[in-house]
């Protein structure tokens, strides 16, 4: 679903036949303001949705997700992020994130990009002992 014209993702919860398996998304360059419906994938692992219009994204659902990209939105919040315990890579590039919360839990996060934002207050990242690219 990359590189489209969509606004909303499609109504998930009556596709659990096919969602319940799915381990990468990529909603790259679209025109999405929205993002409902993640909490249909369980199983989720790698999501980019860079590249859209974004405000808020909500994670608290995707505990297996490993690779985030979410750059060039205009992000002012991200939920949930304290319980991706998995998270290697982390990119919310080129938003409008002033804090970040939940980044101490990470202690798998290797990456970490908050170029191009309002950044006040990131958390402790000193337990995030795995992170060398910030």
């Amino acid at each position: 679903w990359s590189f489209r014209t969509l606004r909303a993702l499609p109504d998930l919860r009556y596709l659990p036949h096919l969602t319940r398996h799915v381990r990468a998304l990529n909603l790259s360059s679209n025109a999405l303001l929205k993002l409902n419906g993640l909490e249909h994938l369980p199983a989720l692992e790698s999501l980019n949705v860079s590249s859209n219009r974004l405000v808020r994204l909500d994670l608290s659902q995707n505990v297996n997700l490993t690779t985030l990209d979410a750059s060039h939105n205009s992000l002012m919040a991200i939920a949930g992020l304290g319980g991706c315990i998995r998270l290697a890579h982390l990119s919310l590039a080129h938003n409008c994130v002033s804090n970040v919360e939940g980044l101490d839990a990470q202690r798998c996060l290797e990456t970490l990009d908050l170029s191009h934002n309002a950044c006040e207050t990131l958390g402790d990242i000193s337990l995030c002992a795995r992170l060398t690219h910030v």
